[in-house]
């Protein structure tokens, strides 16, 4: 039987530095592969930095070939990376969501569903799927958002100074 490893990463998304945050998934997702992980799953926003009142202006298409370097690792290794990301859908406000780059190089995009705080303000939520027997379905409280902020890099356009205050460590 083949071995199958989940791994998380935990790594600086610095905001609205998509080039950069791109640039660091990759590197973490070389470093997985070497250690044979078959799931690697980044943080929410992790691609932009968690900043919701950016979402709108940094929001990916599933399909951007800026993701293209993802989607090749995941291809070329055999594993799949789940990255988080606003995702465009056709409205005003993006999706909170999760592009999932494929073994077979097929991308898709799972949607929060149930979103907490202030994140309606900046997000649409994913459409729920009612069941058709009541009895199946459970009421789902939102979740709390993990508090996180993204680190600003020095020197960063008018775009990244619009960002929250950076959280020392």
């Amino acid at each position: 039987m083949t071995p199958f490893a989940i791994a998380a990463a935990q790594v600086a998304s610095y905001c609205a530095e998509i080039e950069l945050n791109i640039e660091t998934h990759a590197a973490a997702a070389l470093v997985a592969a070497e250690q044979q992980v078959s799931v690697l799953i980044f943080p929410e926003l992790s691609l932009t930095g968690y900043e919701p009142q950016l979402a709108e202006a940094l929001a990916f298409h599933v399909n951007d070939p800026r993701l293209n370097a993802l989607s090749s690792i995941a291809a070329r290794h055999g594993m799949t990376i789940v990255t988080g990301a606003p995702v465009q859908n056709g409205t005003p406000r993006p999706w909170l969501a999760s592009i999932v780059f494929h073994p077979d190089g097929q991308r898709t995009c799972y949607s929060k569903m149930h979103l907490g705080s202030e994140e309606p303000i900046f997000f649409e939520p994913a459409l729920v799927r009612r069941r058709s027997n009541p009895a199946e379905s459970k009421a789902d409280s939102p979740s709390a958002p993990i508090p996180h902020r993204s680190l600003i890099r020095p020197g960063t356009d008018s775009m990244a100074a619009r960002c929250m205050r950076p959280v020392s460590f």
